[in-house]
């Protein structure tokens, strides 16, 4: 092999090394990019989660302790829900007839709710509520309306009822008479068994 053939052989070589240098740093560069908007996309992701986590959450529910009935707002979220405002239909009332459109906190924007807030009022004597709606419990259609602490607007709507009290029936003491509160415990053992027919 003479220099010419040598030389020849070198810078073919020479080119065939730049060539596939050159395509390696073209295919690095694309993958560098997917890696980036991979990561990119990993992190808005990130970024949502930590938000959808720690943001407020508004419910509004009812809740028995024995036989009375409670209405009830709590912030089950780990951040303060701002601009909190709640609307109930059919309004509910209390014992002595106050609507919803007559409580404050139902009918007036709350400025905040704290992580963990609790508002819980008096309802009903659940044996009061079944005697008044004769098994025909309405649905109640809540919607609340709040801003996050990432000024992000939610709205939540659903329906609750109390079916679940139809088959409720209390067994009390209500006499001083042994007799007569040990017959009204039998009637009531009788509805619940009826019930349970």
């Amino acid at each position: 092999m003479n220099n010419l053939e040598i030389d020849f052989w070198m810078m073919i070589s020479t080119g065939l090394m730049a060539v596939a240098t050159f395509v390696s740093i073209v295919v690095n560069s694309y993958l560098n990019k997917k890696d980036r908007e991979i990561s990119l996309k990993n992190l808005e992701e990130m970024k949502l989660t930590r938000k959808e986590t720690n943001r407020a959450n508004i419910f509004f529910y009812f809740i028995n302790k024995g036989p009375k009935l409670y209405w009830c707002i709590k912030n089950f979220g780990l951040t303060e829900a701002k601009n909190v405002k709640i609307s109930i239909d059919p309004p509910i009332s209390n014992t002595i007839n106050t609507d919803s459109n007559e409580i404050n906190v139902l009918n007036e924007i709350t400025h905040t709710f704290p992580p963990g807030f609790e508002v819980t009022s008096f309802f009903k004597m659940i044996k009061n509520y079944n005697k008044i709606n004769d098994g025909d419990y309405p649905d109640y259609n809540i919607k609340i309306n709040f801003t996050d602490i990432y000024d992000k607007n939610h709205s939540l709507n659903y329906v609750l009822n109390l079916n679940y009290l139809k088959g409720i029936e209390w067994i009390t003491a209500e006499h001083k008479d042994i007799n007569i509160s040990l017959s009204n415990l039998d009637d009531n053992i009788k509805k619940i068994c009826k019930n349970l027919k």
